[in-house]
């Protein structure tokens, strides 16, 4: 009985070492991008960006970084989607997921996103060329987080941040939409040049969206310095 004990917990000790080892070592694989989201709008002073989301069989898959692999001279970009499979027990569940990728700065051209190296396209990046050397056309806000509202009479999208000079303010917020990808361009302004103070000065800014058909969008919101904040919504 004594022997018969003490092989049984060996052999739980055993299992429980296995399982302990998988639980730690999730497996990459790969996963597969349903629906891309391409801006436009970059020039090559930009660092360009586009999104994509997929759906996960279990709940035993997380996202991974996806491989990119970009092609200057045939002007195609693939992108290869990734997870990590964790061991079970997997909830027999399907998760949605989305990730937005960031390509890096690109000469001039169109450039053509397939998902991974099959021949199935995501969407089509324009890049233009940079009319200064300057990071953007434009001053934008320092717009950390934007997010999407609806009410009963108009979609909007409200933004927020903080200036770091008391004299910036909002001058245009630029809307555009194409296809399945909303631009907001927060464009601010010198709105004087005396008793200006250097700070911490919070905003909140409301920017009207114009009438939209159902369906999924990427948010598109440049920010100070060449970067924007994105998230994927879906408009009711």
């Amino acid at each position: 009985m004594q022997t018969f004990l003490r092989s049984a917990m060996i052999m739980a000790t055993l299992f429980l070492g296995v399982a302990t080892a998988q639980a730690q070592n999730p497996v990459l694989v790969s996963a597969k991008f349903d629906m891309g989201f391409m801006p436009n709008g970059f020039d090559t002073n930009d660092q360009v960006q586009f999104a994509a989301e997929g759906l996960l069989s279990d709940s035993c898959h997380k996202p991974a970084p996806p491989v990119l692999d970009v092609d200057l001279t045939a002007q195609r970009i693939h992108v290869a989607p990734k997870a990590l499979r964790y061991a079970g027990p997997c909830l027999d569940v399907i998760t949605p997921y989305n990730q937005v990728i960031d390509v890096g700065l690109l000469p001039e051209g169109l450039y053509t996103v397939f998902a991974g190296s099959s021949r199935r396209v995501l969407g089509r990046i324009p890049v233009r060329r940079a009319m200064s050397a300057a990071p953007d056309d434009h001053l934008y806000a320092p717009v950390s987080q934007a997010f999407y509202r609806k009410n009963t009479a108009f979609h909007s999208v409200i933004l927020t941040g903080e200036f770091t000079n008391s004299c910036i303010g909002f001058k245009e917020n630029r809307v555009t939409v194409n296809q399945n990808v909303i631009t907001v361009q927060p464009i601010t302004e010198f709105q004087g040049t005396t008793n200006c103070r250097t700070g911490v000065f919070p905003f909140q800014k409301a920017v009207r969206l114009p009438p939209l058909p159902l369906g999924r969008y990427l948010l598109h919101v440049r920010s100070l310095n060449a970067t924007a904040v994105n998230s994927i919504i879906t408009v009711l």
